[in-house]
């Protein structure tokens, strides 16, 4: 199972090292694009919609858009400012009871696994937090993110679950949603939960199944075992798209020109010249 991130807890002046790893494995069917004519996997390019150059990462620069169309490009020192000074440390802030804390803020779960030799120092914060019936809470940064994060006490295991930061939630004001007050009728209401009632039972996950994924790998299976898989091929190097995108451009520049053949020829060498001297 791939680790999903190094460091440590910190509880109080015990220092757990300790890695994540996922709780769950995406069972998702992963899916490529082919060209349905050739069979051709389709590539991607960054391209600048103001010159029609293909991009590279080094020609790229994160912006924020403070209004309609205007952008506060920010470089990349400025886009660390603030982060924690030390980004692989989880320091508990506080134990709270867990109904405290609001479900919608939990986002996703990971599995606290102790390195080596410091499973005597993991299992007396598992027990601590067990005995305390209480959640510790305190701040990690994550896949250059920083989230609130909850730990808990599941069986063995310790879980530190991901959370959302309060501003991040929508407001629900914003949603009509019908008023707490709002009149039922007593028959209907009866009814319902009458209905309620035939349907009350115990919650096991593993008779819940993903019928459309089944579905799909039965019918992918069934035409792998009937021959009709096809072989993709990449080609190139992107070369025919980089080829529709240069001809474009001196489609444009011949127009801009007047369409003299000696004048666009001269812009293409001299463009091809660029390429050959950026990439060198």
């Amino acid at each position: 199972m791939p680790a999903a991130w190094k460091g440590t807890i910190s509880f109080g002046l015990v220092n757990i090292p300790i890695t994540l790893y996922p709780t769950f494995k995406s069972k998702e069917l992963e899916f490529h694009l082919l060209h349905k004519k050739d069979h051709g996997r389709i590539g991607y390019q960054k391209v600048c919609k103001k010159c029609g150059r293909i991009l590279q990462a080094d020609d790229i620069v994160k912006a924020f858009e403070h209004e309609k169309d205007a952008y506060i490009p920010l470089e990349k020192e400025e886009l660390e400012e603030g982060k924690a000074p030390n980004t692989r440390n989880l320091e508990i802030s506080l134990f709270v009871k867990d109904d405290e804390i609001d479900g919608k803020l939990y986002e996703r779960p990971y599995y606290v696994m102790p390195a080596k030799n410091a499973e005597n120092l993991y299992v007396l914060l598992r027990e601590a937090i067990r005995a305390s019936g209480m959640v510790g809470v305190g701040k990690i940064q994550f896949g250059n993110k920083e989230h609130l994060a909850a730990l808990k006490a599941d069986g063995p295991a310790i879980v530190l679950n991901l959370m959302h930061f309060v501003e991040e939630m929508e407001d629900p004001k914003l949603l009509k949603f019908p008023p707490l007050n709002t009149s039922v009728g007593k028959k209907e209401l009866d009814l319902a939960k009458q209905l309620v009632g035939t349907l009350k039972g115990h919650f096991q996950a593993g008779e819940f199944e993903n019928t459309h994924r089944a579905r799909l790998e039965e019918t992918i299976q069934g035409k792998v075992d009937a021959g009709m898989g096809v072989t993709a091929e990449a080609g190139g190097k992107a070369g025919g798209e980089r080829k529709v995108i240069d001809l474009m451009e001196r489609l444009k520049q011949s127009l801009q020109q007047g369409g003299k053949p000696a004048k666009a020829a001269h812009a293409a060498h001299a463009e091809k010249h660029y390429h050959r001297k950026k990439a060198g």
